[in-house]
């Protein structure tokens, strides 16, 4: 069925989304009527609070002034975390994320990862957009060295379903970025996150040992560290586009040793393989919230634009919002999807578009 994307959101159960089942402290603010930017914020700020990671995260003003949401971008991480935990329930990808795994005491290990994901996936984006910081990197390096990062992601040894094409040209990307007077905010955010988590675990760990922890009893075992590392390599990796050779940019990939992400040569990422990675790269790139939230008010966007989940597609409807708009939407997502995910999408008539994967 067709439903709108509030009627989707209002579908869920706590349980899909509400990984330390936080009841009445935590709401959905999307069923909330004319909620402010305030109020989604809070969401998140909340859930990192109530995992016992937030303060780890935002440990002192320095890095509060640093990783903020900026620019709408609440609105747009909140919608992605809801409509991932949509797609993920409702499509094939539901058994690929391996849903029945869980974490000690009994939780499932998706929610966990998709949290972590998408909550902090964009909060670099104060930096990236800060010509004056970007004066302070010239590598991956420096950002360990700027927020006294103890732990490297780029070191670590997992065997993460993370695709390989993107994750081994990380430290090519950021200094193209760089060259480019932007610090990328997926590395930014990915390798502060997996370093800050892995601190946090520790020294709630030592507190438990020790008899001085405080709070609602959380896990904190080390088998979480690997977890982390596949959350935070997909938040690295997520920004990290393809380029043909029409583009403007190709002779700066070129200069940078990035012709791996030349699209001609390119295999797209597959579901099968990669699962985390295709649904937060789908659902960050699709997101009508993102895509509209400059021109049309939250309620609008939510109400006009329709979404119909099955279990290898997933089809779009604009029922209401500017037709200008809307091809605007199709060609970015088309431009930026195909041949980076394998999928296929098909513009069905002029108000709905098609995805098959």
């Amino acid at each position: 069925m067709t439903k709108t994307l509030l009627e989707h959101f209002k579908s869920l159960e706590d349980n899909d989304w509400d990984y330390y089942n936080f009841g009445d402290n935590l709401t959905n603010p999307f069923l909330r009527k004319n909620c402010t930017e305030k109020e989604f914020k809070d969401f998140i700020d909340n859930y990192f609070s109530s995992s016992g990671k937030r303060d780890g995260l935002f440990q002192n003003q320095r890095s509060k002034e640093y990783f903020q949401l900026i620019e709408n971008r609440a609105f747009h991480t909140v919608s992605v975390f809801y409509l991932g935990i949509l797609i993920s329930k409702h499509t094939h990808l539901n058994k690929k994320l391996d849903i029945g795994e869980v974490n000690k005491p009994g939780y499932p290990k998706f929610p966990f990862i998709w949290f972590l994901t998408v909550l902090f996936h964009d909060f670099g984006m104060y930096q990236e957009r800060n010509s004056k910081i970007v004066q302070k990197y010239k590598s991956t390096q420096d950002i360990y060295y700027e927020f006294s990062l103890k732990y490297k992601l780029l070191d670590a040894e997992y065997k993460l379903k993370i695709p390989k094409s993107l994750f081994g040209n990380i430290e090519k990307y950021f200094k193209y970025r760089l060259s480019d007077n932007k610090v990328d905010h997926g590395v930014l955010g990915g390798l502060y996150m997996y370093s800050k988590l892995i601190e946090t675990r520790i020294m709630k760990k030592r507190e438990i040992e020790i008899g001085t922890y405080c709070g609602n009893r959380l896990n904190w075992d080390d088998t979480l560290d690997e977890q982390y590392a596949l959350a935070s390599s997909v938040l690295c990796c997520h920004n990290i586009w393809l380029t043909y050779e029409c583009e403007n940019k190709y002779e700066s990939y070129k200069k940078h040793e990035l012709m791996t992400l030349d699209k001609a040569n390119f295999k797209p990422i597959k579901s099968r393989d990669y699962p985390l990675f295709f649904l937060f790269g789908l659902v960050d790139t699709i997101d009508p919230v993102k895509a509209f939230i400059k021109n049309y008010s939250l309620n609008e966007i939510i109400t006009m634009m329709k979404l119909k989940i099955c279990k290898r597609s997933i089809r779009i409807v604009n029922s209401g919002l500017d037709e200008e708009h809307f091809d605007n939407y199709v060609n970015h997502i088309s431009g930026n999807l195909i041949g980076w995910l394998e999928l296929k999408l098909i513009r069905v008539e002029l108000n709905t578009i098609l995805i098959k994967f």
